[in-house]
C-alpha cells in the first residue's frame, strides 16, 4: 500500500485518523510538496515515518504550482481564494493560491475579511484563524453568490485606488 504525507501538516500523520493507520501499514510513503515545504517540517515528517514505520520506502515528490499567466500576479495586490475545508477543518493557513502569490511575486495578499458578506462572513466568524485567504466553502448557490459579492467589493476597492494595481480574480 502507498500513502501520501504532507509536510505542510507535519505531525498530522501520527495524530489523525485515517492518516496514522495508513502510515503504519504503508509499504511506501510519498512525502509530497517538498518543493514548497520548510526543510524542518520535512525532517519532522521523515522522523515520524521512521518512528512508526521504519520498513516503509520513502519517496520524495514535488507538487509545483504553476500559473498560466504569471504576469497578472507579479507586482499586484492579489485576492487569494483557497479551498475552504482545507483552511477551516484541515488546519492549514495557506494553500496553492498563497504559494503561487509568493512564487510569482505578488505585491501583497489582500485581507478578504474586510469585504466578506453573508455566509462567507459567517465562515470568518466561525474560523477566525483562516487569516488572509478567502475560503471557498460549500459551493452552494448562496455561497457562490456571496463569493461573487466579496470579489465585486474587492475589485471596486482596488479599481478606485489609482496607486494600487488591480488584480483580476478569475471565477
Amino acid at each position: 500500500m502507498i500513502t501520501v504525507s504532507d509536510p505542510h501538516r507535519a505531525g498530522d500523520e501520527i495524530s489523525y485518523y485515517p492518516g496514522e493507520i495508513t502510515l503504519r501499514i504503508a509499504d511506501a510513503v510519498i512525502i509530497n510538496k517538498i518543493d514548497s515545504s520548510d526543510s524542518d517540517q520535512i525532517q519532522i515528517l521523515r522522523n515520524n515515518i521512521a518512528k512508526v514505520n521504519p520498513e516503509a520506502v520513502v519517496i520524495d515528490a514535488a507538487s509545483p504550482v504553476y500559473a498560466d499567466e504569471p504576469d497578472i500576479i507579479r507586482g499586484k495586490n492579489v485576492l487569494v481564494i483557497e479551498d475552504g475545508p482545507t483552511m477551516t477543518h484541515g488546519n492549514m493557513r495557506f494553500g496553492a493560491g498563497t504559494v503561487a502569490a509568493g512564487k510569482y511575486g505578488a505585491l501583497s495578499v489582500v485581507d478578504p475579511r474586510h469585504y466578506a458578506v453573508g455566509r462567507i462572513m459567517d465562515v470568518f466568524k466561525t474560523y477566525p484563524e483562516t487569516g488572509k485567504v478567502l475560503p471557498a466553502m460549500g459551493y452552494g448557490l448562496e455561497q457562490l453568490k456571496d463569493l461573487e459579492k466579496d470579489n465585486k467589493q474587492y475589485r471596486m476597492r482596488f479599481s478606485n485606488n489609482s496607486n494600487t494595481n488591480r488584480p483580476e480574480p478569475t471565477h
